[in-house]
């Protein structure tokens, strides 16, 4: 509970979206220690098999996760320290080819 009253410097894009199928890219600032990047797009199994997030924290190394089949959601926890956090979707259709966004950005 103490972390919910906790001060954090805020971010001055908390949200963003690429235009791929309806995304959605925001920060859920609840504290020290409680930061999370939430990624969606509104894209179904009629427009994609997979759907792919990858991301990097300050410039650092690119990592990806994947979700098979809707909802196409991901979250991903933030440390206190980080100033810029970059994504991209890949998504990849029904006719096995693959879709990529271009790249968004959330910073301080």
């Amino acid at each position: 509970q103490k972390a919910l009253e906790t001060e954090t410097p805020i971010w001055s894009t908390d949200f963003s979206q690429v235009g791929f199928e309806d995304d959605q890219a925001l920060i859920f600032n609840m504290g020290k220690g409680l930061i999370s990047a939430y990624f969606m797009t509104a894209a179904n199994n009629d427009i994609f098999k997979k759907v792919t997030l990858k991301y990097c924290l300050d410039e650092g190394e690119w990592k990806s996760i994947s979700r098979i089949g809707y909802p196409y959601e991901f979250t991903v926890e933030v440390p206190d320290y980080t100033q810029k956090v970059e994504y991209m979707f890949e998504g990849l259709a029904l006719n096995g080819k693959v879709q990529k966004s271009d790249i968004g950005v959330l910073r301080r």
